[in-house]
């Protein structure tokens, strides 16, 4: 019945991923070679097919906090200006373009555009007097809460974490009330969703967690592209079918998965994917 599932979900997901699968198979070019001993994709072994299924379904789907070197995304005083009182302005956070009009560095902090949360310095100076700033995912209401209370006194710092709202055009608000102030935005580090993809034997993706696109290169062999560069992590995969071995070669963005039957030769089938970095 599972497999029945699949098929029926995954051809509305293949359809609408048509065009980014043809971009994770080709963008590229050619993949790593399959190993010359097909035995060598045994290594993930078949018994973590169910541990892998779930997770790439998104059952416990826990974010992973990445920790980063400080990074700067928003200085008022080098670009926008003062934020009003009762002023609300969103600014970027994750991708690599916008940020010089916030003050930020200009080719961003290395944030995937899909992060869902992030550890944050927020200062404010320069105020006017006293005040408080909340800080929020883009394009919802303001909450009432206070992620900082300044005064004109002196530079004041408080350390939040905030919710993004990954994929958008921009992924943070703050909303700042009583006086005019200066802000600046650095980045202690974020949280993004782990990364894994369930392939159909087509190369439609079924379900998956940052996935950009999927694909069939060949028989026996599946293209993933992820959000972001992945060739220093460890992907594992697995697939239903006890018989049938999976290997996983990561390069930048993409993962190569090659498929082996009972008897060393290339298969189409479904395959589970988790990428660990």
């Amino acid at each position: 019945m599972k497999t029945f599932a699949r098929i029926a979900v995954g051809i509305v997901a293949a359809i609408a991923l048509a065009t980014g699968a043809v971009a994770a198979a080709a963008a590229v070019g050619n993949p790593p070679p399959p190993p010359r001993d097909s035995t060598q994709a045994r290594q993930a072994g078949p018994d973590q097919s169910s541990a892998l299924a779930a997770a790439s379904t998104g059952a416990g789907s826990e974010q992973l906090f990445v920790p980063i070197s400080p990074c700067r995304i928003v200085d008022t005083r080098a670009a926008g200006g003062k934020l009003a009182a009762s002023e609300t302005r969103s600014f970027y956070v994750g991708g690599t373009t916008g940020f010089t009009g916030q003050g930020g560095a200009s080719a961003g902090c290395g944030i995937p555009a899909g992060a869902t949360g992030a550890s944050i310095s927020l200062t404010s100076t320069q105020s006017g007097g006293a005040g408080r700033i909340i800080a929020f995912p883009a394009g919802i209401a303001a909450p009432n809460s206070t992620m900082l209370s300044y005064t004109s006194a002196s530079n004041v710092t408080s350390t939040p974490t905030v919710t993004l709202r990954p994929g958008a055009d921009r992924h943070l608000s703050v909303k700042n009330y009583s006086t005019t102030t200066h802000l600046v935005i650095d980045v202690l580090g974020y949280y993004v969703s782990q990364m894994s993809a369930v392939v159909d034997p087509s190369g439609g993706m079924y379900a998956g967690s940052r996935v950009v696109g999927t694909g069939r290169i060949d028989v026996g062999q599946y293209a993933v592209e992820f959000d972001t560069d992945i060739t220093d992590c460890s992907g594992v995969g697995s697939s239903d079918d006890t018989a049938v071995t999976v290997s996983v070669y990561p390069s930048e963005k993409i993962a190569y998965l090659y498929l082996f039957d009972a008897n060393g030769q290339p298969v189409d089938d479904w395959s589970d994917l988790v990428v660990i970095c």
